[in-house]
């Protein structure tokens, strides 16, 4: 079970780890300006600065859907927010 959980995550860091090196891949060759769609370091250094601001906003929102009782979908034919 370990070993099967291990190749999951590692199978998962390496898609992730292409995916990233595609992103920078498309910028250099097509030379994208950074305004238009700025590098992964750029976004990673982003998200570091701001990463107090992140996690108090991720808390609210996981506390408000974790802990708010909101309307029930159980019943789709009542409470579906979609038209039918």
């Amino acid at each position: 079970m370990l070993r099967k959980n291990l190749a999951t995550l590692a199978n998962s860091l390496a898609v992730f780890a292409a995916l990233l090196a595609l992103w920078q891949s498309v910028l250099w060759i097509f030379r994208v300006p950074a305004y238009m769609l700025p590098s992964p370091w750029a976004v990673a250094r982003a998200v570091a600065a701001r990463l107090p601001s992140l996690g108090t906003s991720f808390a609210i929102t996981a506390e408000e859907e974790c802990f708010i009782p909101t309307r029930s979908y159980s019943n789709p034919s009542r409470s579906w927010p979609l038209p039918r």
